[in-house]
């Protein structure tokens, strides 16, 4: 990786243990149940507009109509949703909520623009 390319200043953005779960293949070659879901991750097939709080509305419609299109014989590849609680806690872990806030308060008072080639990550 050149030195221009990295994602941020003092290195790579760190995880919490058992935030990050395998899918799929790899699941299944670790011995772990692929339908397995934790505070971490939704799979779209068991989610329905009552996930909405947990993982967002988009995510919530994805798992309806997945479900829908598979009553329907469509065939859909499995897929996963973050939670809102996965965002959070990758925020705080990686002391990234008080840098939001403070350039939402730099916008908030004419400090900081949103005007494109404005916008400068440190």
């Amino acid at each position: 990786m050149s030195s221009g390319s990295r994602i941020r200043r003092g290195g790579p953005l760190r995880l919490r243990t058992g935030a990050l779960r395998r899918t799929g293949a790899a699941a299944r070659s670790m011995g772990r149940m692929v339908g397995k879901e934790d505070r971490y991750n939704r799979w779209f097939e068991n989610l329905n507009a009552k996930g909405v709080p947990s993982v967002g509305g988009k995510n919530a419609s994805l798992g309806e109509m997945i479900r829908a299109l598979k009553d329907e014989g469509v065939r859909v590849p499995d897929g996963f949703a973050t939670t809102a609680e996965a965002y959070w806690e990758f925020l705080e872990a990686n002391d990234i909520k008080e840098k939001i806030k403070v350039h939402l308060e730099e916008i908030k008072h004419g400090k900081r623009s949103l005007e494109p080639g404005t916008i400068r990550y440190h």
